[in-house]
């Protein structure tokens, strides 16, 4: 398989990334600030909960680590340095928003307002609103992605710029979906937004300085991780009754399938070493 060639962002464009996400982190905690609790808007998106729960149940899982790295667990077959860089963006948006949260501790919409008030679906959360983990999945999905997408062959076939659109309207999707499930403000999700592209350009930086190529028990140690994730999500799914179960069986059936070409690939010697 011949080398994938990533057209990752320039050092001037991912300063710009960075600059942007930092922008509008700082934005984002200023805002929360001056506007305070409940927040403008937020109870319009709330209110979007109550007309399709499934959907938004739904969405919002495109928003959870586990969910996304078994979606892109196909990526993990073909080019396994791609995924395992993409990983590097885990700790460092995890690392960002556990600070945030717990530095600042600010509320959530459960913590200020009753439940005769407040549209909830799912769980109900409590506490360290800022920023919103889900976004920042899902924002950082969207960039990393679409870089990635632009990287491939077969972009030809569908023009990156529809590509583009149509991953930032899933990384839109997921976003709103927390306030119309309840769980975020309006500022948390932009907060969420600027660490998602602040990790997602720490991704891109990983894959184009990075030259180790994942060997084949380095990918099979990845491949069990899914392989437990999967059987997780099951269980979130189906023994919990978890909202949001059909995100959750597409995710965990998207790792067997994957595996199964992988153990193929394996077996024929052919693993993608890119």
């Amino acid at each position: 398989m011949a080398e994938l060639q990533p057209p990752m962002l320039s050092p001037r464009g991912l300063k710009l990334l960075v600059g942007l996400g930092l922008a509008l982190l700082v934005t984002a905690a200023v805002l929360k600030l001056a506007l305070g609790v409940p927040e403008p808007g937020f109870f319009s998106f709330n209110r979007w909960g109550q007309w399709a729960p499934t959907l938004w149940a739904n969405l919002t899982q495109l928003g959870d680590t586990s969910v996304v790295f078994a979606l892109l667990a196909p990526v993990l077959c073909r080019h396994p340095r791609v995924y395992f860089a993409w990983l590097s963006a885990v700790p460092v948006g995890g690392a960002m928003s556990l600070i945030l949260k717990r530095s600042l501790d600010w509320p959530r919409p459960a913590d200020v307002l009753t439940l005769d008030q407040l549209h909830v679906v799912g769980w109900v959360l409590n506490g360290r609103s800022f920023p919103s983990g889900h976004t920042i999945t899902a924002v950082a999905l969207a960039v990393m992605v679409g870089l990635y997408w632009r990287s491939l062959p077969s972009a030809s076939r569908v023009r990156p710029l529809w590509v583009g659109i149509a991953l930032g309207l899933l990384a839109l999707g997921a976003a709103v979906s927390r306030m119309a499930v309840g769980a975020h403000w309006p500022t948390d999700l932009l907060a969420g937004t600027g660490v998602g592209l602040m990790a997602a350009a720490f991704a891109a930086w990983v894959l184009t300085r990075w030259s180790w190529q994942p060997g084949p028990w380095a990918q099979a140690v990845a491949a069990l991780g899914l392989l437990v994730t999967s059987w997780a999500l099951m269980d979130r799914a189906w023994g919990e009754q978890e909202p949001g179960a059909l995100v959750l069986s597409v995710a965990a059936v998207t790792v067997w399938l994957s595996l199964a070409h992988w153990a193929w690939q394996w077996g024929q010697g052919r693993l993608g070493q890119t």
